[in-house]
């Protein structure tokens, strides 16, 4: 072999080699370019686990159900850019959407829990629920997708709705809104939902089985209450003319969502503690001895006793305990005054000498609506509240006679 021969594979075997090493530069980039995003993958994944762990780890032990929608809907709207997040329940049985909480990350509010007027049974919502797929709704004004009460909702803008899931039904859908001209939802804002959405299940549907569980025992309280009103005709229908008497002093008082929803159950509950007293007592044609008197003074400490071990009835106790109380401390059981009692238990108070004052009893007529209210005015600042004295001044009196006769 000539050196000229020899020179010219030398050439082609180096012209090789370079092209080898060509080649294995770019498999080695291309590698660690896989390699780079294999590791952003992981770091998503991790941080995807990280967010589920957290969610999860928030939602044990919420077992109120506002309280598990109204944090499912925060925690969902913290992590997903929009001005709104609807968490609602889906009842199967019924093919409906009935109650939802709303929150509103951008703002320092509260989650508002909403009941619908009547449950939506088409739209939007229902169809996520059934389907068991997220909507992607790209134009709310101009779809035909939303119930009329969803345009009540939503009149405009974006809106993503996605399926709760719990052991392959939905029990409920999350709701993610944003205003027209913002970003649309993409698949990844899908995704987190999803994943989000499959977390919640379990949590909402413990919540939802405890809140049946109270719903049932306070419906049998409810006809305990009634039996007991039922044994002497002029109890009947007292508790349900309280609570209607005692939400029209509320609407003037602004209570919170929480005193609201106290009043509906204290107002029926507030004399359960009179199973204590005897027939004889409640009959008594003319005014009580001193130890009848004394019996019927336990009744509001008995209604507490009867509740105490349902813990889940809050304050309520506390307020069937205190409806007798005075607003200057003269009252029972415990001489409490002014601010001490319990707000609804100084609305109750009025209510129920509303309807005690107008309703027939063995020793009296009833006395007149105008008559009643002047009496309860005199006693403000002593026997009663005066802001509450002031509430009911303030409502027309065909009103309370309204009240008065559809219940009597």
């Amino acid at each position: 072999m000539t050196l000229q021969q020899r020179f010219a594979e030398l050439a082609h075997a180096n012209a090789s080699l370079e092209s080898d090493h060509a080649q294995l530069e770019s498999k080695l980039e291309i590698a660690s370019h896989d390699l780079v995003l294999s590791n952003k993958r992981m770091a998503r994944q991790m941080d995807d686990l990280a967010q589920t762990a957290n969610m999860a780890q928030a939602l044990v032990g919420v077992i109120e159900l506002e309280d598990q929608l109204g944090l499912c809907a925060e925690l969902i709207g913290d992590r997903i850019a929009c001005d709104s997040c609807t968490v609602a329940l889906y009842e199967a049985h019924d093919a409906a959407v009935g109650l939802m909480v709303r929150a509103r990350p951008e703002t320092d509010d509260a989650p508002a829990l909403c009941w619908l007027r009547t449950p939506v049974v088409e739209g939007v919502m229902c169809r996520a629920a059934q389907a068991r797929k997220s909507i992607h709704v790209e134009d709310v004004a101009g779809s035909v997708l939303l119930d009329e009460q969803e345009r009540e909702l939503w009149a405009e803008g974006r809106l993503l709705v996605v399926p709760v899931p719990h052991q392959g039904r939905s029990i409920g859908v999350a709701a993610l809104h944003r205003p027209t001209g913002a970003d649309d939802f993409g698949v990844d804002d899908i995704k987190t939902v999803t994943r989000l959405a499959n977390v919640m299940g379990p949590t909402i549907q413990s919540a939802r089985v405890h809140h049946k569980q109270r719903c049932e025992i306070y419906a049998s309280l409810e006809t305990v209450a009634d039996a007991v009103e039922g044994r002497t005709a002029f109890l009947k229908g007292h508790s349900r003319r309280v609570l209607a008497y005692a939400l029209a002093l509320g609407s003037r008082l602004e209570l919170t969502q929480a005193e609201a929803g106290a009043i509906q159950i204290a107002a029926r509950l507030h004399d359960i503690g009179r199973v204590v007293i005897p027939d004889s007592v409640h009959e008594q044609p003319g005014p009580l001895a001193e130890a009848q008197w004394d019996i019927v003074q336990r009744h509001a400490e008995a209604g507490s006793a009867f509740l105490k071990t349902m813990d889940f009835f809050g304050e309520v106790g506390a307020i069937i305990r205190h409806h007798h109380e005075s607003y200057d401390g003269t009252g029972y059981p415990d001489h409490k005054a002014g601010e001490e009692i319990p707000r609804v238990a100084r609305i109750l108070a009025v209510a129920d000498a509303l309807d005690a004052m107008t309703s027939p009893r063995p020793y009296r007529e009833p006395l007149p609506m105008a008559t009643a209210r002047k009496r309860i005015e005199q006693l403000a600042g002593q026997q009663f509240d005066p802001a509450v004295v002031e509430a009911l001044g303030s409502l027309a009196e065909e009103t309370l006679e309204d009240i008065q006769r559809s219940h009597r």
